[in-house]
């Protein structure tokens, strides 16, 4: 992973089941500009990344888990922005689509920023050349080389024009290719190949927690729920549909917000009373779900 001593020349985000999911193919330098030891490939954080010279989406800090400002806090969410019909209950669609809106939001404000940043001429487009700069002079090396070829080919896929640049609309599809089946398709193989260490038909557990080695953040019990979730045909392995869909992120959506719905609905009707909401907030606070919401909320803007 990038450290907080590197400036990464290009730092791939994807907000794809949530902010959680950080995937990159970096090229690093120091902060005084001289080419250092590059970051080639893809890293998965099992938690939400601690700030990166790049991050825009560092939350304010959040209540401790399990106090009362925390659950005060879910329930406020609940009410104002989740029943939007204000019938007090809280159907299993209208929590997607919460999900949804505050990804798209974050993805919004996300591109946004980083157009900004790598638009060095201020021509309002984003040029190959000025996601690379002069890093290529500075450091020849077969690492580097790789590095950039991977940016390429994502610059290529989202590209649609042809332009030779990126406009703000390609520029999403660059930073979030979950967003179109060509990137997204282009994103998951090139994450399969280059975790897959062993050549077999897929990455393991331990091959995807190898991107891992050196993050403090790494969380092994999350991780192996994370991959549970996406193992679908439980063979141990995620092949490339399975890697698809964790790119995607809408099996973990789904599938957190399935599970925290099970968990509250004490009638079992498939549904959760804002009374049922507010019973156990030991679910709340260990909620994945619920975590996503405490996130998004912190920004005022969304």
């Amino acid at each position: 992973p990038v450290t907080e001593s590197l400036n990464p020349i290009f730092f791939y985000l994807i907000m794809a089941r949530s902010t959680r999911l950080l995937c990159w193919a970096a090229v690093s330098r120091t902060a005084e500009g001289s080419a250092s030891a590059p970051t080639v490939g893809l890293g998965f954080m099992a938690r939400r990344p601690e700030p990166s010279p790049l991050s825009v989406l560092d939350p304010e800090p959040e209540p401790a888990s399990g106090s009362l400002a925390v659950v005060s806090k879910l329930r406020e969410i609940a009410r104002t922005q989740v029943d939007l019909n204000g019938d007090g209950v809280l159907e299993r669609q209208e929590l997607v689509d919460y999900a949804l809106l505050m990804k798209d939001a974050e993805r919004d404000r996300h591109t946004t920023a980083e157009v900004q940043r790598w638009d060095r001429n201020g021509d309002g487009v984003v040029e190959l050349s000025e996601l690379f700069g002069k890093l290529s002079k500075q450091d020849p090396s077969e690492r580097v080389k790789k590095a950039m070829k991977l940016v390429e080919e994502r610059f290529r896929v989202a590209d649609e024009d042809r332009s030779q640049y990126l406009n703000a609309d390609e520029m999403h599809i660059f930073l979030h290719p979950e967003l179109s089946p060509a990137a997204l398709n282009l994103e998951a193989g090139l994450q399969l190949n280059h975790l897959n260490a062993n050549g077999d038909a897929g990455v393991d557990i331990d091959e995807l927690a190898a991107a891992y080695i050196g993050d403090p953040t790494f969380d092994e019990e999350y991780h192996r729920y994370e991959f549970r979730i996406h193992d679908v045909d439980h063979d141990g392995l995620l092949g490339l549909e399975e890697m698809r869909e964790l790119v995607a992120g809408h099996r973990y959506t789904d599938y957190t917000i399935a599970e925290m719905v099970t968990a509250l609905d004490e009638n079992k009707d498939g549904r959760i009373t804002l009374a049922e909401f507010d019973s156990d907030h030991n679910v709340l606070v260990s909620s994945p779900a619920m975590e996503d919401w405490l996130y998004f909320s912190s920004h005022d803007e969304l």
